[in-house]
C-alpha cells in the first residue's frame, strides 16, 4: 500500500497540470502560478505527517513552487479530517462569520473526499516510473503495455486485477504479465505499437529499448511485459473535487494568505527571488533637484510682498 504522504505532491502537480480535464474551476494562469518556480527543498525531503514544522520553517512568503506548500497543507488537513489553514485570522465582524462557514464546508469536503483518496491508495500493490512522452501516452490509453527488465517485486503484481501507481499520480490495473528471455522475444510476441506507440517493427522497438536498457540488464533476469488498463477509480478525481470546492479562497488560505474584503481573489504571493531583487535595487542618493526655490525662499518672498 502506498502512503498518501509519498505521492500527494505529485498528485497535486498532475491535477493542476490537467486542470481543464479535471474541471477544478481554477484558471490556467492561477494553476501555472502554483506550478512555476523551483523549490529550495532538497530532493530527499518529502512531506511527512510528522514534519509540519516545514510550514513554520518557511513561514512568511511561501517557498516556490507553491503546489508543494499546497500539498503540505492538504496533507495536514486530510490527516486531521478538517481544514487546516495556516494564516492568522485578522478578519473582523461579518468576515469572521463568513470565513467560519466556509471552513466548515471545506472541512466536510476534505473529510469525505480525503477518505476516498486514502482508500483508493490502499489497493496499490506497487509503483512504476515511466518517462515522458510514454507516460502521457499511457494516460491517454494509447500505450497499453509496459515492458522492462524483470525484478522480484513484479511477482507481487503477476495476478490480474492488481493495482499499480504510475509516477505517483495515476492508478492502473494489471490485466496480464508475461515474462520473456529478451526484449526481442517480447516484441515478437507482443505488439511493438502497444509498447512504443509510433513504432511499426521489432527493429524500431529494439532501438527504443537500447536507449533505456543495456544488454547486461536484459540478460541478467530477463524481461517482462505488463498489460495495463487505467483504473476507473482515480485518487486524483477526489483531489480535484477538493480543489474545486476550496476554490481560490481555500487554496490561498492553505498557502498562508489572508483573504479580506478587497483582496484579489486569484492573487498568489510573489517568489522570494522577486522580493529580494526589489530590495537590492541600486540606491541613488543624488537625485537631480526639481524645486527651483526652497520653502524659506518662498516664505521670505511672501513676507516681502506683504
Amino acid at each position: 500500500m502506498i502512503k498518501i504522504r509519498d505521492c500527494l505532491d505529485e498528485m497535486v502537480k498532475f491535477t493542476l497540470d490537467y486542470c481543464v480535464e479535471f474541471d477544478i474551476g481554477l484558471t490556467g494562469e492561477f494553476c501555472s502560478g502554483l506550478l512555476c518556480g523551483e523549490s529550495v527543498l532538497h530532493d530527499g525531503e518529502r512531506i511527512e505527517s510528522s514534519s509540519y514544522a516545514l510550514l513554520h520553517r518557511f513561514s512568511g512568503v511561501p517557498d516556490y513552487p507553491l503546489y508543494k506548500v499546497l500539498a503540505l497543507g492538504l496533507l495536514k488537513s486530510i490527516d486531521s479530517g478538517s481544514f487546516c489553514g495556516t494564516f492568522e485570522k485578522i478578519s473582523l465582524g461579518k468576515e469572521v462569520i463568513r470565513l467560519k462557514e466556509k471552513e466548515d464546508e471545506w472541512s466536510k469536503l476534505i473529510n469525505q473526499k480525503g477518505s476516498e483518496l486514502v482508500n483508493a491508495l490502499k489497493d496499490v500493490f506497487s509503483e512504476l516510473q515511466v518517462q515522458e512522452p510514454l507516460f502521457s501516452l499511457m494516460k491517454d490509453g494509447i500505450k497499453t503495455v509496459e515492458a522492462r527488465c524483470f525484478e522480484e517485486e513484479y511477482d507481487r503484481i503477476r495476478r490480474g486485477g492488481s493495482m499499480v501507481m504510475i509516477n505517483k499520480c495515476l492508478m492502473f490495473e494489471v490485466l496480464e504479465l508475461h515474462q520473456y528471455a529478451s526484449f526481442y522475444e517480447l516484441l515478437k510476441a507482443e505488439s511493438s505499437e502497444k509498447v512504443f506507440p509510433g513504432t511499426k517493427t521489432v527493429e524500431e522497438g529494439m532501438q527504443m529499448f537500447r536507449k533505456l536498457y543495456d544488454t547486461d540488464q536484459e540478460n541478467f533476469n530477463g524481461v517482462v511485459a505488463i498489460h495495463l488498463s487505467k483504473s476507473v477509480a482515480q485518487p486524483c478525481v477526489a483531489l480535484a473535487h477538493i480543489l474545486s470546492g476550496l476554490s481560490y479562497t481555500g487554496v490561498q488560505n492553505l498557502l498562508g494568505l489572508s483573504h479580506t474584503t478587497g483582496s484579489i481573489f486569484h492573487a498568489l504571493p510573489p517568489p522570494r527571488s522577486m522580493l529580494l531583487s526589489s530590495f537590492m535595487l541600486p540606491y541613488k542618493p543624488k537625485v537631480p533637484q526639481k524645486l527651483r526655490y526652497s520653502s524659506r525662499d518662498i516664505v521670505v518672498n511672501l513676507l516681502g510682498n506683504g
